[in-house]
């Protein structure tokens, strides 16, 4: 959680955008982002991908968490699927 939300605050501050506008733009308050930044682990996941989803970020970590991505989930989709 620490190194996603350090990676999250980096591209933030990339984009050269402030804190507070951020997370008026992802519909969160400046505390949700805080935390989500620090990685505190509080913070709702709805609200982190919201986060996710102003960095250009949420369809990529949707598709990193389909199983038919990978060869053991495609291999285990085969085996279970009818």
């Amino acid at each position: 959680m620490r190194v996603l939300g350090a990676n999250i605050a980096r591209m933030r501050k990339i984009q050269c955008v402030t804190a507070e506008l951020f997370a008026e733009r992802a519909g969160v308050t400046r505390a949700t982002l805080r935390s989500v930044e620090q990685g505190e682990g509080t913070a709702r996941l709805d609200n982190v991908m919201a986060v996710l989803r102003v960095l250009g970020l949420s369809e990529a970590v949707v598709q990193a968490t389909d199983p038919m991505t990978t060869d053991l989930g495609r291999l285990h989709a085969d085996e279970s699927l009818p």
